[in-house]
């Protein structure tokens, strides 16, 4: 029984062993329920969400999206992950599960970025080979991007266009294809519109923008967030210094008090050439 646990750990070990992905089946959790490394956006819509589901393909959780009705604007609703390492010029491979329930369209995308100026330079899509669509059980979908050289990072995502819900598990990004099983056969649930695969769709420019505008407003409030830290720490040291110093200031009037009141009153002269306090009644 022991060299078959051994076996297994071994063989799981190997399965993630080049997964360039931090938490790629969306199992460690953090304290506010969401998924470790991972970001959500979700355009403010009455019901729209994202989170942790427990309808999983593998482990604890997946991800889910969820869109109740159209946008006036598609904005993309996506779960995202940067990963930094140099990978230019190599060829880079993504996979994954995904399920769907009456979903417009889901995938899971690769798109290069440059820093300066920020755009993305390259993309691939899963919908290219293996579209997702309608009410599908747990499929399996990959896809590839040849990473250009000048690429300053390449964020993976996992994408609901239109309306639906859509659950994410079990991705790996690597360099090395034989890591990515084949696709599996997709078992619909319910019947599929043959003509609906020609709304699906690899992102338009005007999508691309969107996602430009989204990543640049998730650096600018990191940004933020880390000037209001510090502006917070100048405020406690602040504050901590003020208190120092009422605290001086109140031992030195409680010992100015002390000292006033062991101070005689002068008293009043009955003759103008004696001075205050030292007329002696006895005198």
């Amino acid at each position: 029984m022991k060299w078959l646990t051994c076996i297994l750990i071994t063989v799981s070990t190997s399965i993630w062993a080049d997964n360039l992905l931090a938490n790629p089946g969306f199992d460690a959790m953090e304290a506010n329920g969401f998924p470790k490394n991972w970001d959500v956006f979700v355009m403010p819509m009455d019901g729209a969400k994202g989170q942790l589901d427990s309808e999983r393909h593998d482990g604890e959780y997946a991800a889910m999206l969820y869109t109740p009705q159209p946008y006036s604007k598609e904005p993309i609703n996506n779960w995202s992950q940067v990963i930094y390492d140099n990978l230019s010029g190599q060829e880079l491979w993504v996979s994954g599960t995904i399920r769907v329930e009456e979903a417009t369209e889901a995938a899971i995308w690769l798109q290069c970025f440059t820093n300066n100026p920020l755009r993305v330079i390259a993309s691939s899509s899963t919908t290219s080979d293996h579209p997702i669509y309608g009410t599908q059980g747990w499929t399996k979908v990959h896809s590839s991007i040849k990473v250009p050289s000048n690429t300053d990072f390449i964020v993976v995502r996992c994408v609901l266009i239109g309306t639906g819900r859509a659950w994410f598990d079990t991705l790996q990004v690597s360099t090395n294809k034989s890591d990515h099983i084949p696709l599996e056969e997709i078992t619909p649930i319910d019947e599929q519109e043959s003509d609906h695969l020609e709304a699906l769709h690899l992102p338009t420019p005007e999508e691309e923008a969107s996602l430009h505008d989204i990543l640049q407003l998730t650096l600018d409030m990191q940004d933020t967030i880390q000037r209001l830290e510090s502006t917070n720490d100048a405020l406690v040291n602040r504050i901590e210094s003020i208190r120092r110093e009422l605290s001086m200031y109140r031992n030195e009037l409680t010992e100015n008090q002390a000292v006033l009141e062991n101070i005689k009153p002068a008293t009043t002269s009955p003759h103008p050439l004696v001075p205050f306090g030292y007329y002696n009644k006895e005198l």
